[in-house]
C-alpha cells in the first residue's frame, strides 16, 4: 500500500472498525451478539427484507389499529436498498447477513467519502475530530442496521462532493440514487439545483438549462421512478402515498409542534425516550450553533459551505413538517453533513460533541437493541 492510499484509506477505516468495536459494549450490555445478523434487524428491516423477497405489496388495511380505508403493504419503504440485498442468494449469501454487509461497506464508503472528498485526506486535530464525530454521530446505530440509512446518506455526501467538483451529471445521479432509497433523498434536488443556478451566473441560458435537467432533473428522477415502479407492480402510481398516510405523514404539520413532542420526553423524563429526546435537542442546538458560527465569519465562509448549511437545514426540517417523531433518530443520522461545517467551531466544542456523541452512541444502541426505538 502507498503513502496516498494509506491516507487516503486507514483513517476511516481506522474509525470505522473502533465503532464496530466500541458497539460490542451496548450489545453485550443488552444481551445480544452484535457479530449475529439478527441482532441488526429490527422493525422496518422485515419490510425490506419482504421487498427484497417478494417484491411490492399494497392491500386494504384489516386492523382496528388503522382508521378505516386505510392501505397496508410494503409500498412505504423505497427500493434502493432491498435491490441490492437482493443479490445476496445469487451470491450464495442469505438475505439477512447480505443487508448487514450492504450497511457495512455503505458506512465505511461514507467515511471514505468524508475523508478524502471534504477534508482532504489531512490529518488534523480539526479533522480527526470531523471523522470521528461522523463515525459515531447522533443516530448512527442505524447506518449498522437492516435499514437504508448508510445507504442514503452515502450518496448524499456523494452527490455534495460531485456537485461541488461541478460534475453536473454524475451528481445528480448520485442525488437520484439517494431520492431511490430514502424519501428525504429528494430534497437533493432544488440544493443541486442551487448549486447549479449559482455556478452559472454569467452563462448562457442553455448552459444553465442543461446543468438544471443534469442535477436537479435527474435527481428527481429517483424518486419518480418509485412512482412508476409501484404502478407498474401494485396498480397504483399512489402507493408511497396511500400507506404512509395512515401515520398522517400524508399533511404537513407545525415544526415546532412536533419539535417540542420529540424533545418534551426530556423534560417528562419519561423512560425509554429521555435519550432520544435528547439527541433531538442537542442536533438542534448543533445546527443553530452551527449557523450563528458562519454567519459571525461569514466573509471566510465559501459559497459552498452556504450549499451544505442549507442541505443541513431542509433535511433537519424535512421530519418535523410532515409529523415524522416516532423514527425521528433515522432521519437525524442523514444530518451527518453537518461535520463538514463543525471546523468554524473551536476544536474544545468538536471535542465535546465527540464525546457526547460516543455516550448518545451508547445509550442509543442500547435502547435499538432492546427494541426501546422505532
Amino acid at each position: 500500500m502507498t503513502g496516498s492510499t494509506a491516507r487516503a484509506l486507514l483513517p476511516p477505516l481506522g474509525a470505522y472498525l473502533l465503532v464496530r468495536v466500541f458497539l460490542l459494549l451496548p450489545g453485550t450490555l443488552s444481551g445480544y451478539d452484535t457479530l449475529r445478523p439478527g441482532t441488526w434487524r429490527r422493525w422496518d428491516s422485515g419490510h425490506y427484507l419482504s421487498i427484497a423477497r417478494n417484491g411490492y405489496e399494497l392491500f386494504p388495511c384489516d386492523s382496528p389499529n388503522y382508521p378505516p380505508g386505510s392501505w397496508c403493504g410494503t409500498a412505504a419503504w423505497l427500493p434502493g436498498y432491498p435491490w441490492l440485498v437482493r443479490f445476496g442468494p445469487r451470491l450464495a449469501v442469505p438475505r439477512e447477513p447480505f443487508a448487514v454487509l450492504l450497511s457495512a461497506a455503505f458506512t465505511l464508503a461514507l467515511l471514505v467519502i468524508l475523508w478524502n472528498g471534504f477534508l482532504d485526506a489531512t490529518p488534523s486535530r480539526t479533522n480527526t475530530l470531523s471523522l470521528l464525530l461522523a463515525a459515531f454521530f447522533p443516530g448512527s446505530i442505524y447506518f449498522h442496521a437492516i435499514f437504508p440509512v448508510s445507504m442514503a446518506a452515502t450518496f448524499i455526501l456523494l452527490s455534495l462532493w460531485l456537485v461541488r467538483e461541478e460534475k453536473w451529471v454524475p451528481s445528480g445521479l448520485a442525488a437520484s440514487v439517494a431520492s431511490f432509497t430514502y424519501p428525504s433523498g429528494l430534497l437533493l434536488s432544488p440544493i443541486c439545483g442551487g448549486w447549479a443556478i449559482l455556478r452559472s451566473r454569467g452563462q448562457s441560458w442553455l448552459t444553465l438549462f442543461r446543468r438544471l435537467s443534469s442535477t436537479a432533473g435527474v435527481a428527481a428522477l429517483g424518486f419518480a421512478s418509485v412512482l412508476l415502479l409501484h404502478h407498474e407492480t401494485v396498480g397504483a402510481w399512489d402507493a408511497f402515498f396511500k400507506v404512509q398516510a395512515k401515520y398522517g405523514h400524508d399533511a404537513l404539520h407545525e415544526p415546532a409542534g412536533t419539535f417540542a413532542r420529540a424533545v418534551g420526553p426530556l423534560f417528562e423524563n419519561v423512560a425509554d425516550r429521555n435519550v432520544p429526546g435528547f439527541q433531538t435537542l442537542l442536533l438542534g442546538a448543533l445546527v443553530g450553533a452551527v449557523a450563528l458560527a458562519m454567519l459571525l465569519r461569514r466573509k471566510e465562509v465559501p459559497a459552498f459551505d452556504g450549499c451544505v448549511l442549507a442541505t443541513v437545514l431542509l433535511f433537519w426540517a424535512f421530519p418535523f413538517v410532515i409529523g415524522r417523531g416516532e423514527s425521528l433518530p433515522r432521519s437525524e443520522a442523514l444530518l451527518v453533513p453537518i461535520v463538514i461545517l463543525t471546523r468554524y467551531l473551536p476544536w474544545t466544542v468538536q471535542a465535546a460533541l465527540v464525546g457526547l456523541a460516543v455516550a448518545l452512541e451508547l445509550h442509543m444502541a442500547v435502547l435499538f437493541f432492546e427494541s426501546a426505538l422505532v
